[in-house]
């Protein structure tokens, strides 16, 4: 695949779209596909820290000589999308409206649009998307007939770095003594500073404080010398790279209402949010509301004995906190990024790796009577057995075991790689994959198999795959032909003939 990333970034309109966008940029990567940032003049430069990340992730950044959201803007946006040939365009920006994206949709280009509140007029895009569990569906009445609007945290895009952590577990102490405050790429009124004088009446002792600014933040001076004069233990830390550390390791956050809080919902952080941008109201009254964070209101109507108390409470509240977790973690699953290309790639189907909820199912797959007739080995899997192998299966890190699902989540199948039984074939697998019976004989079989070719060839380090069949097994025989396996030979499997099918891959003369 092939992407245009279209947003920007300064002190004064922060680094949030851009950060959001890296997040699908990086998925796209991970898929094999190329990705390109554009960017264009603002009234402020665009920051230089955040020009070298993007390049020394592998990201192309092309700066147009145009002001940012004007006509000229969508115009030099178009003749780049059309130069490098991409597949899609992706917007992300207030100042991107209902005119911007006309123009771009009307040039043949197919569009997603980033939205956080329903402030893009008329919606013409391909995809709208809104992240934030206060989206609603009635800010999109005024959109075109083609246009597929993506709605809710269950598309909320996080970054490599983050989707590392997804299902981690955290212990709450009894009181939480480490702080992490982090409020944006830039904050530019400085509410940082407003956090520290709360936190200096915070009456708990031996507070560790962790104060992460962006790389575009004009105040580190004045924080500087603001941390100097603190009670507390206060360490300042800027243009931070390994965000997920920072939260694995503090107890609550003090943080802003905008992306970050789906990093701290995903690692269950308890969290008091600031609304610092009008865009973020909704997302920090909806964050109260379900009891993932407690919000605090907008910055310039807040009081340092107000949010002294309110970080104090939260401290020594400690079954509040473990419900606070627990709530974030059970909105954010890691899996935005998957979803939102499925729809950009004009997939049904992709692929997750197994987790321990499905074990009861892969069990009842396993022993549904069509698959042990067509097994080498056919009677019953006891449950005591299979429940011991899956939970061999799920601790070794190297082994390839993915399930297969729809757009909704649904389960359809299982796709399993197992490593060659000698040392001198480590890198030869042998494949498994059995359908839901329900998803059988509708063409599913042959869009996984080609689903988990291409990511076998891109994510491990295989570059052969065995396939072991029954010679009766007409179905089977078919599909992995026609996914242009060659037949090798026979071999007895169990007292029973096997024909064996070979693939190899892209990789296999390397080196």
């Amino acid at each position: 695949m092939r992407l245009l990333l279209r947003a920007d970034a300064s002190a004064q309109i922060g680094t949030g779209h851009i950060m959001r966008c890296l997040a699908l940029a990086q998925a796209v990567q991970d898929h094999g596909g190329q990705v390109w940032f554009v960017v264009a003049q603002c009234p402020e430069q665009f920051p230089e820290q955040l020009r070298d990340r993007l390049h020394q992730e592998g990201f192309t950044v092309v700066q147009l000589a145009v002001d940012a959201g004007t006509t000229a803007d969508a115009q030099a946006t178009i003749d780049h999308a059309q130069t490098l040939q991409v597949d899609s365009v992706a917007i992300d920006g207030y100042h991107f409206d209902a005119g911007y994206q006309q123009q771009l949709v009307q040039a043949g280009l197919r569009v997603l649009y980033f939205d956080d509140y329903g402030h893009g007029g008329h919606y013409s895009a391909h995809w709208v998307l809104n992240q934030n569990s206060s989206a609603q569906v009635d800010w999109y009445r005024d959109r075109d007939a083609a246009t597929t609007v993506l709605l809710g945290t269950r598309y909320t895009l996080l970054r490599r770095e983050f989707r590392a952590w997804r299902g981690w577990q955290r212990s709450h102490p009894t009181i939480a003594r480490k702080i992490l405050v982090t409020l944006g790429g830039s904050d530019p009124n400085n509410v940082t500073a407003q956090v520290l004088a709360a936190l200096d009446q915070v009456n708990i002792d031996e507070l560790e404080i962790t104060v992460v600014v962006g790389g575009s933040n004009p105040h580190l001076s004045q924080l500087q010398q603001q941390i100097q004069r603190s009670r507390h233990q206060i360490q300042l830390l800027h243009n931070v790279t390994k965000m997920p550390d920072l939260i694995t390791e503090a107890d609550i956050a003090i943080a802003a209402g905008g992306t970050t809080t789906w990093e701290l919902a995903l690692l269950g952080l308890p969290s008091l949010v600031i609304a610092l941008a009008e865009n973020q109201v909704e997302i920090t009254k909806t964050l109260d509301a379900q009891g993932i964070a407690q919000s605090l209101g907008w910055y310039s109507e807040l009081t340092a004995p107000q949010m002294a108390e309110a970080m104090e409470e939260l401290c020594r509240n400690k079954p509040r906190r473990q419900a606070m977790g627990q709530a974030g973690q059970a909105l954010i699953d890691g899996e935005g990024c998957d979803r939102v290309l499925m729809h950009l790639q004009n997939q049904t189907i992709r692929l997750r790796p197994v987790r321990a909820q499905d074990c009861e199912l892969i069990w009842q797959w396993a022993n549904e009577p069509t698959t042990r007739q067509v097994s080498f080995r056919s009677e019953p899997i006891p449950w005591e057995t299979h429940q011991a192998w899956f939970a061999r299966q799920l601790q070794d890190q190297s082994h390839y075991f993915k399930l297969a699902i729809d757009r909704d989540d649904r389960p359809i199948a299982q796709v399993r790689l197992d490593r060659g039984t000698h040392p001198q074939n480590d890198r030869t697998a042998q494949i498994s994959i059995s359908l839901d019976p329900q998803y059988r004989r509708q063409g599913f079989g042959k869009q996984i198999l080609q689903l988990a070719l291409e990511d076998c060839w891109r994510s491990t380090h295989f570059t052969a795959i065995n396939a072991w069949i029954k010679p009766d097994n007409l179905a089977s025989i078919a599909l992995f032909e026609n996914a242009q396996f060659t037949k090798v030979g026979t071999e007895w499997i169990a007292g029973q003939l096997a024909v064996q099918y070979q693939l190899m891959g892209p990789g296999a003369n390397a080196g």
